[in-house]
């Protein structure tokens, strides 16, 4: 039974990806045409998603350590120091990429 229902899903999935295809052609024409605009504002603009990104994984790794007992959908009964080590392994990851650009 789980077999033929991911066989089936697996499927479907590509049918839907081969279906999808003709209608986004033009769309991908024009992605791949790169981004206009002059360079530091690109620079700009990748330097803002990586700190907000940084801030956002800062965030939770905190969120990890202050809820750590007080949520069951946070599943952080049990792996509470595990998620904000990694947390905050990611928003140093994302604080250095942010300096480097």
């Amino acid at each position: 039974m789980r077999i033929s229902a991911t066989c089936t899903f697996l499927t479907a999935f590509l049918g839907l990806a081969l279906l999808a295809e003709p209608s986004l052609a033009n769309r991908f024409e024009t992605i791949s045409g790169g981004v206009s605009g002059s360079v530091t504002l690109k620079h700009e603009f990748v330097q803002t998603v990586l700190l907000v990104a940084a801030l956002v994984f800062l965030l939770g790794s905190g969120l990890a350590i202050l809820l750590r007992n007080s949520n069951a959908a946070l599943l952080n009964f049990r792996n509470w120091k595990t998620s904000s080590v990694v947390m905050a392994v990611l928003s140093a990851l994302m604080l250095v990429f942010y300096l480097l650009v």
